[in-house]
């Protein structure tokens, strides 16, 4: 019997990442995906497995209204327009399946992005139960403040370390990614300074009120939310399933030959997820 292992899929992130590798068909993102879950779930043996999906950042968007609109696709450029909707409808499809037919439980906050979800559920869980966090975004070294977390890079095949203050360094950098721009002139060179020496820092907002402002809204923005008890209530989760007939179905309607023809792959498909509850 496997020790109790939880681990948490940043479901965006991975299958973002799902859409720059093998690409062949009209459903391989799901096919990417599911080779990489399936490696994880053989790596890790966890016996509890979250996916965690994107819910709306109402209350950052409130701080910013701004927040990720550098991801937003121009209306008028079709060929992009065309890949984020083909991209979406496979990231979809691949959740629906999952969701359905794996020992996986598919979790949302509407109105919390995936890791406010994943860092709720850390914070409100037994400390004795060890958490594996996999993505590749660098937000999750807030959760390395918690002793039984690990954070993994599935790119990288390594998990993060440790950065001392990370929320005050990004928020001094901001984070083009999600288009939350750094305090001007600051460079990551003086922000590790800063860092190292708080009394220097606040020498610097006393001279600079405005930049003390945007290191404020900074620091809302790249901070985890902590949901309340109402807030919690509105956690969506769906219930584990086990169907591996309905996967094999699957992978033969989407022309997974490479899978659906292979009998081995299909037989460790109970063991190794057989310790999931």
């Amino acid at each position: 019997m496997n020790n109790p292992h939880i681990l948490a899929i940043d479901a965006m992130n991975l299958l973002h990442r799902a859409r720059s590798g093998f690409k062949l068909g009209d459903h391989y993102v799901a096919f990417n995906f599911l080779r990489g879950l399936r490696a994880l779930i053989e790596k890790f043996a966890p016996t509890r497995v979250y996916l965690c999906l994107e819910g709306y950042p109402h209350i950052r968007h409130q701080v910013f209204p701004a927040y990720k609109a550098n991801r937003i696709v121009d209306p008028s450029d079709i060929k992009k327009v065309t890949e984020l909707n083909d991209f979406f409808k496979q990231a979809n499809q691949t959740v629906d399946l999952v969701k359905n037919y794996f020992p996986i439980s598919t979790i949302m906050h509407q109105n919390l992005e995936a890791d406010d979800v994943i860092y709720n559920l850390i914070v409100n869980s037994w400390s004795s139960i060890p958490w594996t966090v996999v993505s590749t975004d660098t937000d999750f070294i807030q959760l390395l403040d918690f002793q039984h977390v690990n954070v993994y890079n599935p790119v990288k095949k390594q998990f993060l370390e440790p950065i001392k203050d990370y929320v005050i360094w990004k928020a001094l950098r901001g984070d083009s990614s999600d288009n939350i721009p750094g305090i001007p002139d600051i460079s990551d060179k003086r922000a590790t300074e800063f860092v190292a020496d708080p009394t220097t820092l606040a020498n610097f907002f006393e001279t600079d009120p405005e930049a003390f402002v945007l290191f404020k809204r900074n620091v809302q923005l790249i901070k985890f939310i902590r949901w309340t008890d109402e807030e919690a209530l509105l956690l969506q989760s769906s219930k584990p399933e086990r169907n591996w007939d309905a996967v094999k179905e699957c992978f033969n309607k989407w022309d997974f030959k490479s899978l659906s023809n292979n009998d081995k792959f299909f037989s460790t498909f109970d063991p190794l997820f057989g310790a999931i509850t």
